[in-house]
């Protein structure tokens, strides 16, 4: 057996357990991972003396008024459990005392003796292993079901968050323990002999057990608290539904921290703050109702993320969601795409060809039009360029694919001015910089990404623009219109010769002049014909309409594009949304613009930048 020091929940001074109660196997790495087993049932908690409390429970004597909250762990049992409690109490207030006080897993007879009724109790053992007075008793059961993909992710996250698991493995080291649990017939921490069991019950249970499943509450919260409180049988009003339904919500849960006590040795009632419990870099007891898509891309659960985990950068919004990015090197604020930090890491090593030319800008600030432009304008065709801009966006693409790309290259970036390779400067490649109102940029900023499929963020304005501020508290930051173009605008004047500044708003003015002005810059000049067509083919109209096909940032070598319609959401505004100036107005509060006023105004102090907030 592999030493158990670094792998235990336990230490040998409080756990009266036998040794022989260890239940070890190793994941996909070779990395011990320790349960407990009791007469057949495998996988219990590897905490101190849990094979007593389940040879005590057969002792364990249920009340008439008794509430439990049945599921497998990670199936939302927190949160049924506060609903429940508030539907008792009859408030839409949080409970003060934590779930863990009414887990039988974690605590002994006498403590739950001590609860005053009517007590609202949770286990994740099966219906098999359940204290047998509690069906005597007829106590109600509310079973939450969630699917068993996102069940098991949610499931590694927590066993490598706590502090006291010690467990360091990989996604896909933890997986290889799932196929290894479902051959047991009995398996705490198998998701499929527990539903398997309890469904059967419940059918046959109506009466005492309601089922319901974590998807349908997600889409309906309002009426599930409204359900589960008919359930118990404690009626209450519209009003008190939806203010439970929101007190309730994941991101209230999660932004309330609520301390969380450890399971600890017999007697030891001390309760340990979240911070004390979970790993500096853990994502706590509430991480995020994420697809599975989504995971894989955002947190690095598949095979090519390379990325380590304290790569992640995490903001909550306005309304507690979390909000992710990736951070390199003091840069916050980074695509979290897969591969970003190695990536970043490479860049040094970008060689730069001295024809190759630059698109330029902040994200949002119409890179997408001007890279069109510039290509058509290289092509001497006004034509619509067949692979996507992305394949030639530095920060998506590893060194090899843009080494491979033919000449003359049109690259782009949303990289702030210090962290561009230092050869483009070197070869004095030409540069468009591309400058839109900022707050403009952060409305479209906000559509992009609540409309991505893989980012899976559905925030409102409100809650994404809280996001600004903290933002611009950092000093290098990958999403700080202010940082960008501050640095920016200053090498600009300073280099006339290798770049050229455009305004979005001075271009829709004037697409045509603005065409001739690229061309002549690049040294191609074209007739008035041409540049009039290349202004009609990347006009935004006929950009959207075109749908052109927009490659998901993806693994090292993966080549192929994705049609509009897998990148983004079905009600998405996809890549090109309006395009006006001034629509900020139709978002920002009067509360929201002075404060973004007097941010830029502190941030922009010293640049003589201007832009147009608005255009007759």
């Amino acid at each position: 057996m592999a030493n158990m020091t670094n792998a235990t929940f336990h230490t040998a001074e409080v756990d009266q357990d036998p040794k022989e109660s260890i239940f070890e196997l190793k994941d996909g790495d070779g990395l011990p991972f320790p349960w407990k087993q009791f007469k057949g049932l495998v996988g219990l908690p590897g905490i101190p003396n849990m094979v007593q409390r389940m040879q005590n429970l057969t002792h364990f004597v249920a009340r008439e008024d008794d509430i439990w909250i049945c599921g497998y762990r990670k199936c939302g049992n927190h949160w049924v459990w506060e609903i429940a409690s508030m539907i008792i109490k009859g408030k839409a207030e949080t409970i003060a005392e934590p779930k863990e006080d009414y887990f039988i897993e974690h605590e002994d007879l006498p403590f739950f003796d001590s609860k005053p009724s009517p007590r609202v109790m949770n286990t994740h053992l099966t219906s098999d292993w359940i204290p047998k007075d509690v069906f005597i008793k007829k106590n109600k059961i509310i079973l939450v079901i969630r699917n068993p993909k996102d069940a098991y992710v949610s499931l590694y996250y927590h066993m490598l968050g706590l502090k006291k698991k010690n467990y360091e493995g990989t996604w896909n080291g933890f997986f290889e323990l799932i196929p290894q649990l479902i051959k047991y017939d009995q398996c705490y921490d198998s998701w499929l002999a527990y539903y398997k069991v309890f469904w059967e019950y419940a059918k046959q249970h109506t009466d005492t057990v309601l089922v319901v499943k974590y998807e349908d509450m997600l889409k309906d919260p309002v009426n599930h608290v409204r359900k589960i409180a008919n359930f118990l049988r404690k009626p209450i009003d519209q009003v008190l539904c939806e203010a439970i339904a929101e007190q309730c919500s994941f991101e209230n849960m999660k932004r309330n921290k609520q301390t969380h006590r450890e399971a600890g040795p017999e007697g030891e009632r001390n309760t340990k703050p979240e911070l004390k419990k979970w790993r500096d870099t853990a994502f706590g007891m509430y991480r995020k109702e994420y697809n599975m898509a989504d995971m894989l891309v955002l947190t690095g659960l598949n095979d090519l993320e390379k990325d380590t985990k304290d790569s992640i950068f995490e903001m909550i919004d306005g309304h507690g969601l979390p909000f992710l990015w990736k951070q390199f090197e003091g840069l916050v604020g980074l695509p979290a795409i897969p591969n970003m930090v190695q990536r970043m890491r490479n860049l040094p090593n970008f060689v730069a060809r001295e024809e190759d030319i630059w698109v330029f800008s902040f994200p949002k600030c119409g890179t997408h039009w001007i890279w069109e432009v510039a290509s058509m304008v290289i092509n001497g065709k006004a034509e619509t360029i067949p692979v996507p801009k992305e394949d030639y966006f530095v920060e998506h693409e590893d060194l090899a694919s843009l080494d491979s790309k033919p000449f003359p290259r049109v690259l782009n970036t949303h990289l702030p001015l210090e962290w561009i390779p230092k050869d483009v400067f070197t070869k004095k490649n030409k540069i468009i910089l591309v400058i839109r109102n900022p707050k403009d940029a952060y409305v479209s900023l906000y559509y992009h990404m609540s409309g991505m499929k893989r980012k899976n963020y559905e925030g409102t304005w409100n809650g994404f623009f809280e996001l600004i501020p903290q933002l611009m508290e950092y000093e290098k930051c990958y999403d700080n219109w202010m940082y960008y173009y501050k640095a920016f605008w200053e090498y600009a004047k300073q280099h006339t010769d290798t770049v050229l500044a455009l305004k979005y708003e001075e271009m829709l003015k004037d697409p045509v002049g603005h065409v001739r002005k690229i061309a002549e810059f690049l040294g191609k000049p074209i007739d008035q014909k041409l540049c009039e067509a290349i202004a009609e083919k990347c006009s935004f109209d006929h950009m959207k309409k075109a749908k052109q096909t927009s490659r998901v940032a993806g693994p090292e070598g993966e080549k192929h594009a994705k049609p509009e319609e897998k990148v983004w959401r079905d009600a998405a505004h996809g890549m090109y949304r309006k395009g006006k100036v001034g629509d900020w107005k139709n978002h920002f509060t009067v509360a929201q613009n002075e404060r973004f006023d007097a941010l830029y105004q502190e941030q922009m102090k010293g640049s003589d930048l201007t832009v147009a907030f608005e255009i007759d």
